[in-house]
């Protein structure tokens, strides 16, 4: 199938199985495929490719917002980047939606073990946790606002971007 829009055509392949659980006040979704099955995306000349993967969100029209279950995990090959990662929920992500997170982690893992885990907090921040070598030590930590690791926070705004640039949004 392909998509396009003002920044190009983007072109996906492959399956991905998506399930969703309405009750009154709350939606459980799940996406999920198998290796066999795996999704790849073609964007710009990179192509993407996510296998073995299943991801749960739950929402509540009270504001809720979780992106569990521990454990869950992907695995995404990326052209033009050596070998292959797998992104983990480390904990359960929640937050007022998905653009407000206030606690939980993720981890993503390089097939040489080296790790960055994501780490959300009350207050709008991230903490990016860097396990340079896999022996399990941190080795360095810095916390910024969500803002500035790619994610709005509570209480920030998106300003309009006065100069799009091409394929950012």
């Amino acid at each position: 199938m392909d998509q396009t829009d003002d920044v190009g055509t983007t072109h996906l392949t492959g399956s991905v199985r998506v399930s969703r659980q309405a009750s009154a006040g709350s939606v459980a979704e799940t996406v999920h495929n198998t290796p066999s099955d795996s999704f790849r995306i073609t964007s710009d000349g990179i192509d993407i490719t996510a296998s073995a993967y299943s991801l749960s969100v739950a929402s509540s029209l009270g504001g809720g917002f979780t992106l569990d279950d521990a454990g869950e995990e992907m695995l995404h090959e990326i052209e033009h980047m050596e070998g292959a990662f797998t992104m983990t929920v480390v904990s359960p992500v929640r937050g007022t939606d998905p653009l407000r997170l206030t606690e939980g982690s993720i981890m993503i893992e390089a097939e040489d073990l080296g790790s960055l885990t994501l780490r959300f907090l009350t207050g709008g921040t991230v903490d990016l946790v860097v396990d340079a070598d896999g022996d399990g030590a941190i080795d360095s930590t810095l916390s910024v606002p969500l803002g500035r690791a790619g994610l709005k926070g509570p209480a920030q705004t998106k300003k309009a971007d006065p100069m799009p640039r091409h394929g950012v949004r």
